[in-house]
Parts: structure tokens; sequence; C-alpha cells
């Protein structure tokens, strides 16, 4: 029997939702939020008959990413990194606000490249920011961030204790949300107060887009992201997603994260921005996305008839077919 589960936590796991049968011969963790744990990662926190299944390699470990970790052996590992289209949405709503800032750009875990983007950002008028600063205990993001502060040029941070922690959500379906803290749903009303959201995206030099990405774009605001080199000609090419009017992108190609800012934040300070165009195109590419996720595979996993899932990863399998109903619902071209 194939036996579906999940990890209890999305940072450090302390175990599964629940015990895994006795008769399960085949193990799949579901744990698309995060990129992959390895196995002797998994063996910490595992027990019963799950800790002989890993032992054995007789399981399926369905992740995001297989990255930063330096996971060799890639034969138990299933990465879907597209889940993020599923976290990434909140059914979109017409604008009720008009225009009043240049940008809106919320950061949430410590990074460098989002002290960064704080620090030239905070002198430029007519924007939101926000930072939360959150995950400064020990573990290896905290550990990466040092080292990149190491690395690149000191921040001057003078915004510290000047802007908010975080942006308030609105109205939302509690069905689609996985994890408040993590991956809450996004504060509408601000954006749509905002001309721009400037994402800043998990990895600056690993090229992985996260649902903060996805959902800026689901919900028709023009995207502009601070990731990794080409994370902007990813966009384009991956689903068809056409350049702002306007945005000079010969900063995505910059190899320095500092650079790639630096020019990034160049166009939005530009004074020949065309509103109504950005505008047209932002509610083009949601509905090329919207249509993307409907139309989207899935894993074989979600449609395997004869594995046996838990209530935890159950909810999961029905959260992902309920948001491909709803696309389905919404596009428009």
């Amino acid at each position: 029997m194939e036996y579906v589960t999940t990890v209890n936590n999305t940072g450090d796991p302390t175990g599964l939702d629940v015990n895994v049968p006795e008769e399960a011969t085949w193990l799949h963790f579901l744990y698309w939020e995060e990129e992959a744990h390895t196995k002797d990662e998994l063996l910490t926190f595992v027990s019963g008959n799950a800790k002989k299944l890993v032992k054995n390699n007789l399981y399926t470990y369905h992740c995001n990413i297989l990255g930063p970790k330096n996971i060799t052996n890639t034969d138990n590992y299933e990465p879907w990194p597209e889940y993020d289209l599923i976290l990434g949405f909140q059914p979109p709503r017409i604008s009720r606000n008009k225009i009043q800032y240049t940008y809106c750009s919320m950061q949430n875990s410590l990074g460098y490249h989002r002290d960064y983007i704080c620090d030239k950002l905070f002198d430029i008028p007519n924007g939101i920011l926000s930072y939360n600063q959150c995950n400064t205990d020990n573990g290896y993001l905290y550990e990466r961030y040092i080292a990149d502060c190491e690395k690149y040029p000191k921040c001057n941070k003078k915004w510290e204790g000047k802007i908010s922690k975080f942006l308030s959500w609105n109205e939302h379906d509690e069905d689609l949300v996985v994890e408040y803290n993590d991956n809450p749903p996004p504060p509408i009303n601000t954006w749509e107060k905002c001309l721009f959201n400037i994402v800043t995206e998990s990895w600056f030099d690993i090229l992985d887009i996260t649902e903060k990405t996805y959902s800026s774009i689901i919900h028709g605001r023009p995207t502009l992201v601070v990731g990794a080199k080409g994370v902007h000609k990813y966009l384009f090419d991956a689903y068809g997603l056409n350049p702002l009017p306007g945005i000079d992108y010969s900063f995505d190609d910059q190899e320095c994260i500092t650079d790639r800012i630096d020019l990034l934040v160049n166009q939005i300070s530009l004074e020949n921005i065309d509103e109504k165009s950005i505008m047209s195109t932002a509610w083009n590419n949601q509905q090329t996305l919207l249509k993307y996720i409907s139309q989207m595979e899935l894993p074989k996993v979600l449609t395997n008839n004869n594995a046996i899932f838990s209530k935890k990863s159950n909810l999961i399998k029905k959260r992902i077919h309920k948001v491909k109903n709803l696309t389905k619902k919404l596009v428009c071209i």
C-alpha cells in the first residue's frame, strides 16, 4: 500500500501529521511548501514504519526545490516548484482603490537583498515599505544572511524602526491558506493603492520563483522581482507573460545582486511611466497566469487512486483541485 503523509511544520519539522500504518510499503511525503529535507534529516524526526521505509529508500519526497541543500542522490525526490502557483492563489477581485503610491515592497524573513532594497527604496518618496526581519535565530537561513552581509557592501539601514514590520491582509478564502505566519494572504487594499509591487524572492542566487511573485501577478499588480539573475526572463519564457511597458529590463542580466537592485529601482523613478498601459499589461499577465494554472499538469501522486492519504495530505489535495477549478472560472482570455 502506498501512503501519503505530510511534514508537520513549515520550519523545523518535528514529525509527521499522523503515524504511518504498518501495512504501508511505500511512503510519500508532501512538502511542496519548502525545499527538500535530506534523508539524514528525515531520519531524525520519523519513527515506526515511516523510519523503516526511509531507511530502505522506499519513499518519495515531494518538495518544492532540491536546493539549497546538497542532495547528491535525487532518486527519491520529485520537485514541483509550480506548487507555489497554488500557494500564492487567492481569488482576485476588481480593484476598489485608486493608485496613490509609486510602489509597495514588503519583506518578511531576513535577507541581505531585503536589507539592500529597503536601503534603496527608503529614500524614494511616495511608497509603502515593510520588513518583518524574522528568522533571527540560529539555523542555515540566518547563517546564510550573516555570510551574505559579510560578502556584499554594508547596508546603512536608515529604515530600521521607521517602517512597518508587516502589512495587514484583507478578505480571503481561509480554505486556501496553508499557514498564516509564513504564507499569509496578501494585503490587497494596500497593493491596489500602489502602481508597482516590488517582490523580494527567497533567494537571489538560486532561480526559484515562489508564491510571493505569483500572488502579485495573480492579483493583477505590475510586478518587479528582486531575485536571481534572469528571473524576469524566466517568467516571460515559461508562462508567456509580457514585460511592463516603459521598463528597461537590462537589470535582469546583471551578475551582482546590488547592481540588479540599483538598476531596478532606477526604473520606478522614471517620470514617463504610462500608468494606463502598465495596468493593462498587468491585467493581461494575470489572465495568462490564471489560464496556465487552470491547464497545468499535476503530480501523479495527486491522481494515484491506489494511494491512501492522511487527513492533512488529503486537505492539500483538495486545496490544489479547488484552485484549479477556480482558475478555470476566472479566465477571460
